[in-house]
């Protein structure tokens, strides 16, 4: 149970959710009026995708992976129980299934990018979005694709082997400070040539 009441200074939170949270992160939830039952939830349901260049049909997911419910607004969209694990599953260890969260496929599909397009991914790792917007360019055109941490960016070079990407570079770079223009075309060893080409790219 938690005591919510709104003073003159903010929005005040007590109990079991807000007792631990950083100070800091108080203090910035009470600034922007985010109240703390928003992280009380304990059952996130996660999300799986079909891959485009799959033939992976709805009935071979659905008996594969029984609890999997179509997400309605997002075409080749799944919605999964928390508590399900699909590693083991078949359609996911052969490249025929991505795990993502919802938030990055709706951004990818808010953006609305199309075949030929060169895309900027900044914080790219560990890389689901960063495939989703090539698999959304038909591995046409470019994403590039930005992060800071080398361990996060070398677990988006091993997405985008393992599902085939071939229209995306990756750098180790700050991405406030990256200023690399899009290739004018992006050949299927653009993976390895970058990791060896300066000490920023990778």
């Amino acid at each position: 149970a938690y005591i919510y009441m709104e003073e003159d200074a903010g929005i005040r939170w007590h109990g079991a959710v807000a007792s631990h949270f950083p100070p800091a992160f108080r203090a910035f939830l009470e600034a922007n009026g985010v109240h703390a039952d928003n992280y009380s939830v304990e059952d996130v349901p996660r999300y799986i995708r079909v891959n485009p260049r799959s033939a992976l049909t709805q009935e071979e997911v659905e008996r594969q992976l029984p609890q999997s419910e179509p997400v309605g607004w997002l075409p080749g969209y799944y919605r999964l129980p928390a508590d399900v694990k699909i590693a083991g599953c078949d359609a996911y260890r052969r490249g025929d299934l991505y795990g993502i969260d919802l938030a990055s496929g709706a951004a990818v599909a808010a953006l609305g990018v199309l075949p030929g397009e060169a895309v900027l991914d900044m914080c790219c790792a560990p890389g689901a979005k960063l495939c989703a917007l090539a698999d959304a360019l038909q591995l046409s055109g470019s994403v590039t694709g930005v992060d800071v941490s080398e361990e996060r960016l070398a677990a988006a070079r091993t997405l985008c082997r393992k599902y085939g990407i071939t229209n995306a570079r990756l750098y180790l770079a700050d991405a406030t400070a990256f200023a690399e223009p899009p290739p004018l075309t992006l050949s299927s060893s653009a993976l390895t040539r970058d990791a060896s080409a300066s000490a920023s790219a990778s």
